[in-house]
């Protein structure tokens, strides 16, 4: 993989999306632990939990 062949453009253009997700997502936490909601986010925690911990059992 030749990381210089791919040019500026795709890597700004990535940069900022992510830049832009990161700071979405912080405030839609923030904005969830200010409402006290945190428990809208216990099915998530545990899919992804059973996710990693499936996954790496499978790859052992």
């Amino acid at each position: 993989l030749n990381l210089s062949a791919i040019g500026l453009l795709p890597w700004a253009v990535s940069f900022i999306f992510a830049f832009v997700a990161g700071l979405w997502s912080i405030r839609f936490l923030i904005a969830v632990l200010r409402r006290g909601r945190f428990h809208v986010f216990a099915p998530y925690c545990w899919a992804v939990g059973v996710f990693t911990i499936g996954y790496a059992m499978w790859r052992a």
